[in-house]
């Protein structure tokens, strides 16, 4: 199974929550590592599990509804509240939690996902342990997907994209209008790295239709100039490295898709 597919550092954090009466624990790490994955096999049997609804956020009725009782009543045994994607909480859903957080109720511990932690408030971070969920290796994906006998050239595109992230793997052979769409994203993002200022401009804005899109588009060049540079070192690709990252903090925090997206090549 994928979720087995884990960086040794993260058996040691699994092992480590399992063993601690923590009330609260945050799980972070890139897109695909398999963080939700990861805090089902901490958690065990039936945790109560809380994701964003069909808007896209978590709200303040998903913590008061599905929380609040558990905080309420007395617990015998321990019970997981498993929070995914975190830090797509709304303000007040985060203001309703950090009141459970200051007090926490007795027999309950929460496990809480995030591929970034920049949104969450301060305070309840400082009530977590944190823990960074590292990437797998290459390798182990790899041959994971080797075993699956796939069509060659799916596989060596699924190699790529799908590299140290193994809950990629499961959802693009389900879904392959996602693959197709991430693919393409990634095929534009190394243009993008090859083109001059004006054809830059013209692929990025291409992206500017929605904000899914753009951010699809900005993780793929920043995914390719990670990886480059870890081989290669240069001046012009941290300073892009630089731009996509203030531009998709901007993004993150609401800002106009098309500015964020015309100041990449500025």
């Amino acid at each position: 199974m994928t979720d087995l597919i884990l960086h040794p550092s993260t058996q040691k954090i699994i092992d480590r929550i399992k063993r601690s009466r923590s009330h609260a624990e945050m799980l972070s790490g890139d897109v695909g590592v398999g963080l939700l994955s990861i805090a089902k096999q901490i958690a065990g049997k039936n945790p109560t599990i809380i994701t964003s609804d069909e808007s896209g956020l978590i709200k303040i009725d998903a913590v008061r509804n599905q929380i609040y009782p558990l905080a309420q009543g007395k617990n015998r045994q321990p019970r997981f509240v498993i929070i995914d994607e975190a830090d797509k909480m709304t303000l007040p859903a985060q203001s309703a939690f950090l009141k459970i957080l200051e007090e926490p109720p007795e027999g309950v511990r929460f496990i809480l996902t995030a591929h970034s932690t920049d949104q969450i408030l301060p305070t309840i971070l400082s009530r977590v342990n944190l823990n960074h969920i590292a990437r797998p290796d290459s390798r182990a994906t790899d041959k994971y997907i080797d075993s699956l006998s796939l069509d060659v050239e799916f596989a060596q595109k699924l190699k790529f994209i799908a590299a140290g992230r193994p809950s990629l793997i499961g959802r693009y052979i389900k879904h392959k209008a996602d693959f197709e769409a991430d693919a393409g994203a990634m095929a534009d993002a190394r243009q993008w790295l090859a083109a001059d200022d004006y054809q830059r401009q013209v692929i990025a804005l291409s992206y500017s239709r929605d904000r899914q899109s753009a951010l699809k588009f900005i993780d793929s060049v920043i995914e390719i100039l990670l990886f480059l540079l870890q081989k290669s070192p240069e001046t012009s690709m941290i300073s892009d490295l630089e731009k996509f990252l203030k531009a998709r903090d901007s993004l993150d925090s609401n800002a106009n898709v098309r500015l964020a997206l015309s100041e990449i090549v500025v």
